[in-house]
């Protein structure tokens, strides 16, 4: 009877605006366990419970290592030798016997809570059911790593808890809330779980960023190219907290630079994939965003005619983990097109003074600054006082040497077979990136100040 009563109550759709946000359970579709979704082997250190989805109790099974299989529309549970257990007549859910928090292996991963089985559109999903803060304590560590700045892991844990919110029904047309993958947030059960970023998720608790009382979409990244893009920039739309703001402490990532050699025949085959057959491609024109330097699309020449594609779609079609970012030039990033270097200083200035490139940090008084730059050539300067302004209880957005005095436009490189592709960044380029939370949280900015850097005019409180 109270597995009953507690299980309803898990049910029970609550709107966010009349509870605690911490109390929302979540449907996590799972990919990365799942070898076939037609039999899933599953173990418990002391059995398990099984519940119809209704939340009427089934009964246990003593059995410590199980299988599910799906066939003919039914599901059936047996023991590892085989031996039959249950026929589930529609969906349900199984939670280890001892403790519905418990921990359950979903092949070679594990999960808090319940995993669902569910027939939906006539094939089977496999979903882990769980509260929203263990969710999360399962994807801070994923998303921006443990060894991360404490600050800047409430940052996370708090981007994290509010894109899932305002996200909530993102995949509901595949029959759960979210899934596991970059899609929606990456989330690998307990496998990633450390204290410290389970602290992050504990200490921020029910903490979210709002927009004019809406719990606000707070997209993540995780480096920019110095600066950060309109969200209606890539994909259309109007989101006043999602605007481009200047971003040097993404340079000090091991991201921040990258290179990628492409055959002509490797973009050929992209643009016939598309529609748009050019044949052998002699010039390549770039398109960029007059804010950010990004590009936002691509004109190919070619010896069968011009056609046009869209920088995003391009990066999706020679994979997001090779072709980094849509800031990126043709053979070279030409001098002065953008950098973060700082201009000539005033010596006599004892705010600003440079370092050199080993250098990481330089404390001097009350004022810490931090180096950043992915080669000796680059270094950045984030000077405190710069950050956050404590009298004013604001942060000030930092300058970048030279970035206002470009125009971009458009750049045409002609080029031959081997085209090499320099860029700059790491992801979509909206919204926070995690390397500059990172380097402003190490600066003594806390995890507040670095939101509202990023995500212009919200608010965080529960």
């Amino acid at each position: 009877m109270k597995r009953t009563l507690l299980i309803l109550i898990i049910l029970i759709f609550i709107s966010t605006a009349s509870y605690a946000v911490e109390d929302e359970y979540l449907d996590i579709g799972l990919t990365r366990p799942i070898k076939s979704k037609y039999s899933v082997n599953l173990s418990s250190g002391s059995g398990f419970a099984i519940y119809s989805e209704d939340g009427r109790y089934l009964g246990d099974i003593n059995e410590t290592k199980i299988k599910v299989d799906f066939k003919q529309g039914a599901f059936t549970i047996s023991s590892n030798d085989g031996f039959l257990l249950h026929s589930v007549n529609g969906n349900f859910m199984l939670s280890n016997r001892s403790s519905a928090d418990g921990i359950i292996s979903v092949g070679d991963m594990s999960y808090r809570a319940y995993i669902k089985f569910k027939s939906f559109e006539g094939s089977p999903v496999v979903i882990n059911r769980i509260r929203l803060e263990d969710y999360l304590k399962g994807v801070v560590p994923a998303e921006i790593g443990p060894s991360s700045q404490e600050e800047a892991l409430r940052a996370q844990a708090v981007a994290s808890r509010s894109f899932a919110l305002a996200n909530i029904n993102k995949m509901i047309k595949k029959g759960y809330n979210m899934d596991d993958t970059t899609a929606c947030q990456a989330y690998f059960g307990t496998q990633k779980e450390d204290p410290r970023t389970s602290k992050a998720v504990d200490d921020t608790r029910g903490i979210v960023a709002r927009y004019n009382g809406e719990i606000a979409n707070t997209i993540f990244f995780s480096t920019s190219a110095g600066v950060t893009e309109n969200a209606a920039d890539v994909w259309g739309g109007n989101l006043p907290y999602l605007t481009s703001v200047k971003d040097p402490y993404s340079a000090s990532s091991k991201n921040f630079n990258w290179e990628l050699n492409l055959s002509n025949t490797d973009l050929q085959k992209v643009l016939i994939n598309n529609k748009k057959d050019v044949g052998f491609i002699n010039n390549i024109k770039l398109n960029i965003n007059p804010t950010s330097g990004g590009v936002q699309g691509v004109i190919f020449t070619g010896d069968k005619g011009q056609a046009e594609i869209k920088a995003t779609v391009l990066r999706t079609a020679l994979g997001s983990t090779k072709f980094r970012s849509t800031w990126f030039r043709v053979g070279f990033i030409p001098e002065g097109d953008f950098t973060t270097s700082l201009p000539s200083v005033d010596s006599q200035d004892n705010d600003i003074f440079m370092m050199s490139s080993t250098e990481k940090t330089v404390d001097r008084g009350d004022k810490k600054f931090v180096m950043g730059g992915a080669d000796s050539k680059t270094i950045v300067l984030v000077k405190r006082t710069k950050i956050h302004n404590r009298n004013e209880n604001k942060i000030e957005e930092p300058t970048i040497s030279q970035l206002s005095n470009i125009t971009y436009g458009s750049e045409s490189y002609n080029v031959s077979d081997t085209i090499k592709i320099v860029g700059r960044g790491y992801g979509h380029g909206v919204g926070m990136p995690q390397a500059g939370a990172r380097v402003m949280a190490e600066a003594g900015t806390n995890y507040e100040e670095i939101l509202k850097y990023y995500f212009k005019g919200v608010e965080i409180g529960k």
